[in-house]
């Protein structure tokens, strides 16, 4: 807000609403609703948030109610619209990075939990699904959404021999494949390690009920999740809103399709091991251990 002429009416308007509770109360309750019911997470939120701004800021009564709780007489309306104009485009740039920025911090912290053995096998799903869904996508009878799902296929390969973060969890995909294999690339590795994360972050294995592992409410949290919908966009281009958000949901069917089975010998064996403590925490009535009870 400065330029080389000196200080602007931008910065010396800022420098007065320092302190200004109302003008900050009235902003946040603006943003809040710009916000509401939408994540930020794929371009098309993201248009539908800005589509909100615009209609905010050209939002003649919105902006005087705004303009009303700054007390700056010194300057005209019009600069004081300017400023405003200025701030909210600011503030929603930077709700954009925060929201990304925090999203990824916990999927790291998240992701810490994930051994490199159990990356070492999520590598391998990854590699899987994108074999099966190029089987699946190869006998589309359209010829235009064939070649367009193809295309984007092709895209999650890892065709680079540079090092990566990745290339210390492909032995389980080199041993087993037999030449039909995809080594996937990182970003798409990352979306299938972040359904892991939800996956078990909606699972507890010590208190299974009815509706924990309901595919429907598994798939649902996953896809709700924000990091997925900001990989899902960066590599499905959620600008084709149809086939990138299909093709997520199919990735995310078969992931949960491979997973249940892994998820269902789990909950299996913890209850397994539960009943059996039970019994040996149980006091034995036999005859053999009362007759040992009584010559005590």
């Amino acid at each position: 807000m400065h330029n080389i002429f000196g200080e602007s009416d931008e910065a010396k308007i800022a420098k007065l609403c320092k302190t200004n509770s109302k003008l900050a109360n009235s902003i946040k309750l603006l943003v809040t609703d710009i916000f509401k019911d939408t994540s930020g997470a794929t371009c098309n939120e993201r248009e539908q948030i800005f589509h909100r701004l615009h209609n905010a800021r050209t939002d003649s009564q919105q902006i005087a109610n705004i303009t009303r709780t700054i007390d700056c007489k010194q300057f005209s309306s019009k600069q004081i619209n300017t400023f405003l104009q200025l701030v909210l485009l600011e503030i929603i740039g930077e709700m954009f990075k925060s929201l990304v920025n925090g999203a990824k911090h916990i999927s790291e912290v998240v992701s810490v939990s994930v051994s490199d053995n159990d990356n070492t096998v999520l590598f391998y799903i990854s590699g899987y699904i994108i074999r099966a869904l190029e089987k699946k996508y190869s006998k589309i009878k359209n010829s235009d959404l064939k070649q367009t799902k193809m295309n984007i296929m092709r895209n999650l390969h890892c065709n680079s021999t540079a090092e990566s973060f990745t290339n210390k969890f492909d032995k389980m995909l080199t041993l087993k494949d037999r030449g039909g294999l995809r080594k996937p690339c990182d970003n798409f590795f990352f979306l299938i390690r972040e359904f892991e994360n939800i996956t078990r972050g909606s699972v507890d294995c010590k208190n299974v009920n009815e509706t924990m592992l309901l595919k429907d409410n598994l798939k649902e949290n996953i896809l709700d999740g924000f990091m997925v919908k900001h990989y899902a966009n960066e590599i499905f281009d959620y600008s084709e809103t149809e086939t990138g958000e299909a093709i997520t949901e199919d990735c995310v069917n078969l992931f949960l399709t491979v997973r249940g089975h892994a998820l269902a010998k789990l909950v299996k064996k913890t209850a397994a091991k539960a009943t059996k403590h039970e019994k040996q925490c149980k006091t034995s009535h036999s005859l053999r251990d009362s007759l040992k009870t009584n010559d005590k």
